[in-house]
């Protein structure tokens, strides 16, 4: 098993900085996905008390 280095916010945005501009989308698009993508319960649709706001 791989070990991998805490890295720290900044460190990301440093490498991010460093991908060439079709990477970068590519990293947006995987983040969005993975992390702002939530997948809805079946069976809370259409229900009122359903919570947007994250």
């Amino acid at each position: 098993m791989e070990q991998y280095k805490t890295l720290k916010a900044e460190e990301v945005i440093d490498i991010i900085e460093n991908l060439n501009n079709e990477e970068r989308w590519k990293v947006l698009e995987l983040m969005y996905d993975k992390y702002y993508n939530i997948k809805r319960e079946s069976g809370n649709e259409g229900n009122e008390d359903n919570n947007d706001d994250y």
